[in-house]
C-alpha cells in the first residue's frame, strides 16, 4: 500500500513523509520484490483466484496506490511499466485535475497502457464510517459513475478513505457494484468472503529494504 512516490518537499510535514516514498526507495523495492520471484497481480486476477476461475503464480503480489496523487503518473507507472509490474491506483474523483492530483488525461492513459488498473477513492476522502446513508451511497457511487464515464467501462475496485468501514457501508459497496475493496487493516491473505474488506501492508517512508523484505515475505 503506498500513497506518494516522491521526496517529501516539506521535512515539516510528519505525515507527508510519512505517506512518501522517494523514487529511489521505490525502485529498490521493485528490484527486490523480481529478485526474490515475486510477480505483481491485478484485482481482477484476484477475483478470478477466489472464484476458481484462474491460477495465480507462485508469490503473487498485488501493489496499491491510494488518492490519485500526480506522481502515480509521473513517477510509479515509468517505474512499474519499466519492471514489467501492475499496480491498481485509487482515484478520488472529486480531486482529479486538482494541485498534486492526476488530471483525466493521465489516468485515462494509465487505464489504457495495461500497466495501471483504476479503481475509485470516493468523491470526496470522507469518513464513510461517519456519514449518513445517503452520502455514503453517493460517494461510493458517484464515484463509479465518473470513473466510468471517463474510461468507458466498468470500475470494479474500491478503496475506503482512511481505511474507515462499517458493515452498512460495506453493504453499500456491495450493493454498488464493486468485486473488491481494500482496507488498511494489516494482512497479506485473502479469502473469497473477505473480497471487499481485503487486508494491506503499508509501505512507509522510512521502510528500509529489509524491512520491506519483512513486510512481503
Amino acid at each position: 500500500m503506498y500513497h506518494y512516490i516522491r521526496n517529501n518537499p516539506d521535512p515539516n510535514d510528519t505525515l507527508g513523509d510519512d505517506l512518501s516514498v522517494s523514487h529511489d526507495n521505490f525502485k529498490d523495492q521493485l528490484t527486490y520484490l523480481k529478485s526474490h520471484g515475486f510477480t505483481t497481480v491485478s484485482l481482477d486476477d484476484l477475483v478470478l483466484a477466489l472464484t476458481g476461475s484462474r491460477d495465480l503464480p507462485q508469490k503473487p503480489i498485488i501493489l496499491t496506490f491510494d488518492d490519485g496523487y500526480d506522481d502515480m503518473y509521473t513517477t510509479a507507472y515509468p517505474l512499474l511499466r519499466d519492471n514489467g509490474m501492475v499496480a491498481t491506483s485509487y482515484v478520488v474523483t472529486g480531486f482529479i485535475a486538482k494541485a498534486g492530483y492526476m488530471d483525466e488525461r493521465a489516468i485515462t492513459e494509465l487505464d489504457k497502457s495495461g500497466v495501471v488498473t483504476i479503481g475509485s477513492h470516493t468523491q470526496y476522502h470522507v469518513d464513510l464510517s461517519k456519514q449518513t446513508s445517503k452520502r455514503a451511497a453517493t460517494e461510493i457511487i458517484e464515484s463509479k459513475k465518473k470513473l466510468e464515464q471517463l474510461l468507458g467501462h466498468t470500475v470494479n475496485h474500491f478503496c475506503y478513505p482512511s481505511g474507515k468501514y462499517t458493515d452498512e457501508v460495506v453493504t453499500a459497496v456491495n450493493g454498488a457494484g464493486y468485486l473488491t475493496a481494500t482496507t488498511v487493516d494489516p494482512g497479506n491473505t485473502h479469502t473469497y468472503n473477505d473480497r471487499l474488506t481485503l487486508t494491506r501492508v503499508r509501505i512507509h517512508g522510512n521502510t528500509t529494504i529489509e524491512k520491506f523484505g519483512q513486510l512481503v515475505n
